[in-house]
């Protein structure tokens, strides 16, 4: 690494001083860019510095969160695809050197075909183990971090073998950070992938799982864990399985209960009391001026009886009269 390196000025002020906090955290993000898989030796004292350097809980979490998208490493037709590279330059620089010129001979141009596609066979095997480095270096660097954001990145790191091994260590160290309120703060895609990797794990790996899912899990998981359940392995396994059904079976019918009391509740708001605002009108705007639906009816009987009573005659004035006519 050069002498001006922001990485190794990093690392340099951290050995001068442990456990100082790291002076640019996006310097450490660098050298696992997409890209980037031959810095081999950056990625060394990045991760290092992230093993080392004292950072804060956000900081943590933006790095894991971050290192998460960057776990890209060969597809299972990544080599394949090289291989039909290789041929067909080989093919083209074959015709190309035929047609340009006739004082190569046909030997001499299949050496150098031959050269030129082993070549390129062994670049495509070197970026490939160089991908497959990096993704190792940042299952690392996620272990030491446990986010539990992390979980489903370090999950599909179990679709390839050589990432295997580490994965299971990262997997690990995630679960062991996890505590009861990060239930429900795992990624949609986060139980689903921990249910697939269930059905083929090794007992060891599926009491982790398991153990993950007592914190996270909900009833997206209850066909995966029932499953293990009938069909455990071990008998620690089967254990931990039946008791975490149980466990997801209550969080599942819990869920759908509160579900139908949210909407039990929001019907009670048609028999709320609602005012009866005029078209227009001084008042429109004073609230306690305004008539509500509940209070109309007892208006209207109240009207009706002091209507009744306007009506009725004054017996007494009714004497006075026919005693006069009399007269």
């Amino acid at each position: 690494m050069r002498s001006d390196d922001p990485l190794r000025l990093q690392a340099q002020a951290l050995l001068a001083e442990p456990g100082s906090e790291l002076a640019d955290v996006d310097t450490l993000l660098q050298p696992f860019g997409k890209g980037k898989a031959h810095r081999r030796h950056q990625q060394d004292v990045a991760a290092w510095l992230i093993q080392n350097a004292n950072m804060s809980e956000f900081h943590r979490s933006a790095i894991a969160e971050k290192l998460s998208a960057m776990l890209d490493v060969a597809e299972p037709n990544y080599v394949a695809s090289h291989w039909v590279f290789a041929c067909a330059a080989t093919a083209m620089i074959c015709l190309s050197t035929l047609s340009l010129s006739d004082s190569f001979s046909p030997i001499t141009v299949m050496l150098g075909s031959m050269v030129m596609f082993l070549l390129a066979i062994s670049g495509a095997a070197w970026d490939q183990k160089c991908r497959f480095a990096q993704a190792r270096q940042i299952l690392w660097c996620l272990a030491h971090l446990g986010h539990p954001g992390c979980l489903g990145s370090v999950t599909a790191a179990f679709n390839y073998g050589r990432l295997r091994s580490t994965a299971v260590s990262a997997l690990a160290a995630v679960t062991a950070n996890l505590r009861p309120e990060h239930l429900g703060t795992a990624p949609g895609d986060t139980i689903y992938a921990l249910s697939e990797l269930l059905a083929r794990s090794d007992p060891a790996t599926a009491l982790v799982i398991l153990k993950a899912l007592t914190f996270i899990g909900d009833g997206r998981a209850i066909s995966a864990v029932e499953r293990l359940a009938k069909k455990a392995p071990t008998r620690d396994v089967g254990k931990a399985a039946s008791e975490l059904l149980l466990l997801l079976n209550k969080r599942d019918s819990d869920m759908k209960a509160s579900k139908q009391l949210l909407r039990a509740s929001s019907a009670v708001n048609d028999g709320k009391q609602q005012q009866l605002r005029p078209a227009s009108g001084s008042n429109a705007d004073a609230p306690e001026l305004l008539l509500r639906a509940a209070d109309a009816e007892d208006q209207n009987s109240s009207t009706s009886i002091t209507a009744g009573q306007c009506v009725q005659p004054d017996t007494e004035h009714k004497v006075v009269l026919e005693n006069d006519a009399r007269r």
